[in-house]
């Protein structure tokens, strides 16, 4: 655990460098930086991409929580059911830099808002409805792809859909506090399905809604539209 102040470390003394750096030109672009001033959760759009962010983050952490017991639950050693979890994260590294990149490049991002979790929904009902090893598997890439693209799409949604930073700045507060409520709720649900009916799947039923509202969300928060307009 030491060894994560490494980069912590080596990130304040560059943030030092170039705080220092801009300081003097920090005051050039207030004017067009400042915020409308209607208030950033008057716009539906702002509340779409929030509910895009919350439950992209609780299925997130839903899945880093309870993936492995789901996987042990149906035949694979908890050693095993680990290092699948460890390869959902593995395969999502290259679709985290792809999609946000995508995203700028379209004017409207609802295909994609659609098709991420759409892959998650398709690999968390892979395991509710299978057990064989071939499926578990192609199941867990659907939902290292999904994972990983949802969570990039959010946050490229906080500057694809601002106008400025500071309009960028206030939606990041709004969608990441929400986000991260329901980061904390979604464990704690998924566990509590699975103690109360003492098997997983009406816990799988869950997260396969979970997705859906995903793409929902998705279909308002992909718009060509600012938060503000």
């Amino acid at each position: 655990m030491l060894a994560w102040t490494i980069p912590a470390i080596i990130g304040i003394i560059i943030w030092i460098y170039l705080s220092s750096k801009n300081r003097i030109s920090n005051q050039t672009d207030l004017r067009s930086n400042r915020s409308s001033g209607k208030g950033i959760r008057k716009s539906p759009l702002a509340w779409q991409i929030a509910g895009f962010m919350g439950m992209q983050s609780f299925i997130f952490y839903v899945t880093i929580s309870w993936l492995p017991e789901i996987l042990y639950s149906r035949g694979l050693s908890l050693d095993t059911a680990g290092w699948m979890l460890a390869f959902t994260q593995f395969i999502g590294v290259p679709i985290n830099f792809i999609v946000p990149i995508l995203a700028g490049k379209m004017a409207s991002q609802r295909s994609i808002a659609v098709a991420l979790p759409f892959m998650t929904l398709c690999g968390y009902g892979g395991l509710l409805f299978s057990d064989s090893f071939a499926m578990m598997m192609f199941s867990i890439i659907l939902i290292g792809f999904g994972l990983a693209g949802t969570f990039s799409l959010a946050l490229a949604f906080l500057a694809i859909r601002a106008k400025s930073p500071v309009q960028a700045a206030e939606l990041s507060g709004m969608a990441q506090s929400l986000g991260y409520i329901f980061a904390a709720i979604g464990p704690i649900l998924i566990g509590y399905l699975f103690d109360f009916t003492k098997m997983w799947t009406v816990s799988l039923i869950a997260i396969i809604i979970i997705s859906f509202l995903i793409m929902l969300f998705g279909l308002g928060a992909g718009r060509n539209k600012y938060v503000l307009d």
